[in-house]
């Protein structure tokens, strides 16, 4: 479930997730939350190691931003602290769209764009090419 055969790199990830979903210490862990730490992993499916510590990060992202926005709308009318903490789950909302774009590249789902051109104006003595074009390197120039 957690993408390796090394029981340390499981277990250290899912004691990481864990720690992320059970923050309320004073309480004693819950099987909700051990069934949703396993939830999550499951759900998101990783493949390698890398995968597994992405996937982490991912659910710490999430579960940041989450609670950031829950404070940042709790304020109490305090406007700098609701900035504060809305700004947080933002750029950690980004974060976690960082995350997913790498996870979707590493595993071939990459965002494929796609460009059509409908007219071509080709001035004398010039040259044009009708197809599909690939350039090394991702079309960047040097």
């Amino acid at each position: 479930m957690f993408g390796t055969d090394e029981r340390a790199v499981a277990d250290l990830v899912y004691g990481q997730v864990l720690n992320i979903l059970h923050h309320d210490k004073a309480q004693p862990l819950d099987d909700r939350v051990v069934d949703l730490a396993l939830a999550l992993v499951a759900e998101i499916k990783p493949k390698d190691m890398v995968e597994t510590l992405l996937v982490s990060q991912m659910i710490a992202a999430h579960v940041g931003a989450m609670d950031c926005v829950r404070r940042g709308l709790q304020s109490g009318g305090l406007v700098s602290i609701a900035q504060t903490y809305l700004g947080l789950g933002g750029k950690l909302m980004r974060t976690f769209a960082v995350q997913l774009e790498a996870l979707n590249r590493g595993r071939g789902k990459g965002v494929t764009q796609r460009v059509v051109v409908e007219r071509v104006n080709v001035e004398p003595g010039g040259q044009a090419v009708v197809g599909a074009v690939a350039t090394p390197g991702g079309g960047r120039g040097p």
